[in-house]
């Protein structure tokens, strides 16, 4: 068996929706190993994605290959696990975790990518200094809270992109209205530079909503008015960011 392969190992739930309604499924589940505890021949071995964490359990004494493979495992390690969703005992009832009422008695593991000691827990209860966490940002968004945070923008973003929608309103990123693109097409010459509102009210666009890569969020451009103003924290002045190295600022 190559343990390493993804095939035939297609995730069917995330881990944090799995429920005693489900009891009783094959499921397969993929994620980071968030902790790992040998119980003296099985090992539990708690596996987490952007949903939750859901307990794998591995008995020596049914399959031992699987148990050595996830023995191996270790945290932030990305694995593949499938098995049969069952009920846990009534004293074995996590009430702490959402799926603290079941767990996955695995019948299949794959190890997909292997992982260096992190330098900090992925864990909302440790505190960790902000410069190691932007250092390590790519670890830092995996944690629980930043991944609420970034689901959150997403549905605020696609509850304003669905008003518009309804309200008749495309979605423009403007710069393709008017942008050169080296190598591609370039402004005519003699064309005189003009604003995202005049170009989109020229080519008889009667709404638009407009995507600013580097805005906030969306503004709207109406046909029978000039660009609605931006709504955003007030501009501070500039200040020096080391007497030392005067060429540095903060906007």
């Amino acid at each position: 068996m190559n343990n390493t392969s993804i095939a035939g190992m297609k995730r069917t739930h995330m881990c944090g929706e799995l429920r005693l309604e489900h009891a009783g499924q094959t499921v397969t589940v993929n994620g980071w190993v968030d902790r790992v505890r040998d119980n003296g021949g099985v090992l539990f071995l708690l596996l987490r994605d952007r949903a939750g964490i859901v307990q794998c359990t591995f008995d020596k004494s049914v399959n031992a290959d699987l148990f050595d493979i996830a023995f191996t495992c270790r945290t932030e390690f990305v694995v593949a696990v499938k098995g049969k969703l069952v009920a846990r005992d009534a004293a074995a009832i996590n009430k702490k975790m959402p799926t603290g009422e079941v767990e996955i008695i695995a019948e299949d593991i794959r190890i997909l990518s292997k992982a260096e000691t992190t330098p900090f827990e992925i864990d909302d209860t440790k505190e960790v200094g902000d410069q190691i966490r932007l250092k390590y940002r790519y670890l830092d968004l995996r944690r629980p809270s930043m991944q609420k945070n970034l689901m959150l923008r997403h549905r605020v973003t696609q509850v304003a992109r669905n008003y518009f929608d309804e309200h008749g309103f495309l979605e423009i990123e403007t710069p393709d209205a008017h942008q050169v693109h080296p190598g591609g097409r370039a402004r005519l010459p003699g064309a005189v530079p003009c604003t995202s509102g005049q170009v989109l009210r020229s080519a008889a666009v009667p709404a638009a909503a407009q995507a600013d890569a580097h805005a906030v969020g969306l503004r709207a451009l109406l046909p029978d008015r000039p660009l609605l103003p931006r709504r955003g924290p007030a501009r501070r002045p500039s200040a020096r960011v080391h007497a030392d190295r005067p060429g540095d600022v903060l906007r």
